[in-house]
């Protein structure tokens, strides 16, 4: 077991798999964080914005593939 690598939920071993390059793909088309993740930027004196363009930043320098929860994955597929 592990996490979303999205929203951090709980996952099982059939997670939904992304490729690196289909998360950038999707941020590109507009994906951005929601909930816990992105609430927390307050929390740390960041705005949502910065919040945003740093884990964009990340995305795009992020080669490994991406475990994601049910929900995440459908949220990606939107934008793929």
């Amino acid at each position: 077991m592990g996490n979303c690598d999205l929203c951090n939920d709980i996952i099982g071993p059939n997670a939904k798999r992304f490729s690196a390059s289909q998360m950038r793909k999707a941020v590109r088309a507009g994906l951005r964080p929601t909930g816990a993740a992105s609430s927390m930027a307050s929390f740390f004196g960041v705005s949502q914005q910065e919040s945003h363009a740093g884990w964009m930043q990340m995305v795009m320098s992020d080669t490994s593939d991406w475990a994601l929860c049910d929900s995440c994955a459908s949220r990606v597929k939107k934008y793929l």
